[in-house]
């Protein structure tokens, strides 16, 4: 799928159930996307690092406007 990052956002580096791998910045723009089963999203950004999003966090940002779903 391809999502379009409205407003800059901060993602995880790692899987959720994970965790402890820190941050990433997601800047303005578009992105490959993928639902990892039913509570996170992976963004693959252009320089190879992946950054997780809760189901829960990616319905906020949707509703705020910050993440527009272009296609799934």
């Amino acid at each position: 799928m391809k999502i379009r990052i409205n407003r800059g956002t901060i993602g995880r580096r790692g899987s959720i159930p994970l965790g402890g791998e820190g941050f990433n910045m997601l800047f303005a723009g578009e992105y490959g996307a993928e639902l990892l089963g039913v509570n996170q999203m992976i963004i693959y950004k252009a320089n190879g690092e992946k950054s997780y999003l809760s189901i829960d966090k990616l319905e906020e940002k949707i509703l705020r406007g910050d993440i527009t779903i272009l296609n799934s």
